[in-house]
């Protein structure tokens, strides 16, 4: 499965306009290959840019485990499969690009997932094992945001 996203153009052009960026008048095409993100974690190399902006967010894990998920604990919310690149957060987009050095150094991770409506500034990190999940627990860390 391919997902594509397309940059909102009138968005590129107000930010040039402004001197925020120098980014290209017409629209950027960006691929997320489902097949790439099974194989390894995105490197730094694959971000272009420095980070949009960075916030301080609680960081969580999860599992599939039924009890925190739901029916299909290794579906995300947009149809992909779990992988250890994948992050749930509902207050940022599918094919949001996020690091959180503190906890996983550079290692590059894609919101694919969405949480219980009542966790709206949170970020969870998916593991394979509960344990791993476990380990994370709760932390109040940065979140560089791409």
């Amino acid at each position: 499965m391919v997902l594509l996203f397309l940059v909102n153009p009138i968005a590129v052009k107000a930010m040039s306009m402004t001197g925020l960026t120098n980014a290209p008048q017409t629209p950027e095409l960006v691929v997320f290959d489902n097949a790439k993100l099974n194989e390894s974690h995105l490197q730094p190399a694959d971000i272009k840019d420095n980070a949009r902006y960075s916030t301080v967010r609680v960081v969580t894990a999860y599992s599939s485990t039924p009890d925190q998920t739901d029916s299909t604990p290794f579906t995300t919310a947009n149809g992909m499969t779990v992988n250890e690149n994948l992050v749930a957060a509902n207050w940022l987009k599918f094919g949001t690009r996020v690091r959180i050095p503190a906890l996983f150094g550079d290692k590059v991770f894609v919101v694919a997932d969405r949480m219980n409506t009542r966790f709206n500034d949170r970020l969870d990190v998916w593991m394979p094992s509960r344990q791993e999940a476990m380990n994370i627990g709760l932390r109040r860390v940065a979140v560089e945001v791409f």
